[in-house]
């Protein structure tokens, strides 16, 4: 019996090359690819189509306010940081959060949803649970972490409390997600993490072209994610700039991009590090198996990350880690094993492990060896789809 799943999301790409975060839509692509009929639910934004369907999952993009250029609360940082800056947006996302309800309760009933699975507890968790009331249908939510661990006063504590409460299975995607989870309403949970494609992530050839371009010499470090204060990226050049005084030869290349991508660029060149750190900029996710390969080392010195699907990647690509030892990275890094996890906010900690690693190359060769192995079963979408369409089944029973 083919299964209607009625997917609502925050965010999902707008359109083909966007770089908004792509696991929603993976998850909802390879649901169709097992039979089922998954829809998505997502806010509008301005150039984006309102419906399409595209491998099997239709998307149904609801507005939101007027005009639609207006439209600029769910994308490039999200609301949680928008809405300080002026109570205009404070009326937009509550009348996002109003559409949000409105489709989920037309879409749930027209389209005679089996399964509704909102991701993020709030608000598609919110409107998920108000739909269930009227309409009996069952809520599968998906928590991915941000919503956990931001928006952290007394009344949205209460909401969140509520969703926890009334959903019929709530999935974290990792153990640090699920013991927020609980912090806030104890009930069973079940971790079942977001996957990736591990088809596309493997141990290739370093590039030539982009050894030349880069000017590669003999250590290679990498970064790939969003320029912004969480992700930690000022202690890597902290770091990279006490290399450089010690006189290690290396590169670092710093790929993403984000609102502090200037500021990184002015300390590179305040400190005199262009011949050691290249801000790469946003690249296509299709380039990014070859800037993991040509990587000796990945580092990700983030401050808070409730699961981090970028170090999946750097390790299904063969290519050792070095990350904060912190939220779902605990998960994935396995200190000594397949890298090294080090304390948060210390560029130090970086320093030493990286200056380690480059004279004892055999560790690191140790660590690429084990890398891929570490994550190939827990961390693929065929482990994390072959989970809830298990859940959606008993859900269905």
């Amino acid at each position: 019996m083919k299964r209607t799943i009625l997917i609502t999301a925050s965010t999902y790409p707008r359109w083909d090359g966007d770089n908004t975060p792509a696991f929603v839509k993976q998850f909802a692509e390879e649901l169709a690819a097992r039979g089922d009929n998954p829809i998505v639910l997502a806010p509008h934004a301005p150039g984006a189509k309102t419906y399409e369907v595209n491998a099997g999952v239709r998307v149904r993009r609801y507005r939101y306010f007027f005009p639609s250029k207006s439209q600029n609360v769910a994308y490039e940082g999200g609301a949680v940081n928008k809405i300080k800056k002026t109570p205009l947006y404070a009326l937009k996302v509550t009348a996002l959060i109003g559409s949000l309800f409105i489709h989920t309760l037309i879409y749930a009933i027209s389209k005679r949803a089996n399964v509704l699975n909102p991701h993020w507890v709030v608000p598609q968790g919110f409107a998920a649970v108000l739909v269930k009331f009227l309409t009996g249908k069952r809520v599968v939510l998906t928590v991915h972490g941000g919503d956990i661990f931001n928006l952290t006063g007394k009344t949205m504590t209460k909401i969140k409390r509520f969703v926890l409460k009334h959903c019929d299975e709530v999935c974290p995607n990792s153990e640090a997600t699920m013991l927020g989870c609980k912090a806030i309403y104890d009930r069973d949970y079940k971790i079942i993490p977001m996957g990736i494609y591990m088809e596309k992530f493997h141990r290739v050839d370093p590039v030539k072209a982009l050894q030349e371009k880069y000017e590669l010499n003999d250590f290679t470090i990498l970064f790939a994610g969003r320029l912004a204060e969480v992700k930690g990226v000022r202690y890597l050049l902290e770091a990279a700039k006490q290399l450089v005084d010690n006189g290690m030869n290396f590169k670092l290349l710093i790929v993403g991009d984000g609102p502090l991508k200037s500021d990184f660029q002015s300390y590179i060149n305040t400190n005199h590090l262009e011949k050691y750190v290249t801000v790469v900029g946003w690249i296509d996710a299709s380039e990014l198996n070859d800037y993991y390969s040509i990587a000796d080392v990945f580092v990700g010195p983030s401050l808070s990350e409730p699961q981090g699907l970028v170090f999946v990647e750097a390790l299904a690509s063969s290519t050792p880690v070095i990350a904060s030892n912190v939220g779902g990275i605990v998960d994935i890094v396995s200190n000594g094993v397949n890298g090294y996890l080090v304390e948060p906010k210390s560029s130090q900690a970086i320093v030493d492990k990286l200056q380690y690693l480059m004279k004892h190359r055999e560790v690191l060769k140790k660590f690429s060896d084990n890398a891929r192995q570490s994550v190939e079963n827990r961390f693929s979408w065929e482990n994390t789809i072959e989970q809830y369409s298990n859940l959606f089944k008993e859900q269905m029973s």
